[in-house]
């Protein structure tokens, strides 16, 4: 599911970047920034990675590796 979330935004980053090459987006009359749009796909990934448990992966991978050996 971490995979999935991270496709969707990684996705939904491209797309801005190729639509703001073409032509700006105007949504109700105001048209949006490329850095607005990566808001909004953040705030609408955050939930799958919510979900897919994001956070814990994280600590998991910093939790086990290995301390570096003492130096003599």
């Amino acid at each position: 599911l971490l995979l999935v979330a991270l496709g969707v935004f990684l996705g939904a980053a491209v797309g801005v970047r190729l639509r703001a090459q073409d032509r700006p987006l105007v949504i109700l009359g105001r048209e949006l920034s490329p850095a607005h749009q990566l808001g909004v796909a953040g705030g609408v990934s955050l939930p799958l990675f919510w979900l897919a448990g994001a956070g814990a992966a994280v600590f998991w991978v910093l939790g086990e590796t290995p301390e570096s050996p003492p130096k003599i």
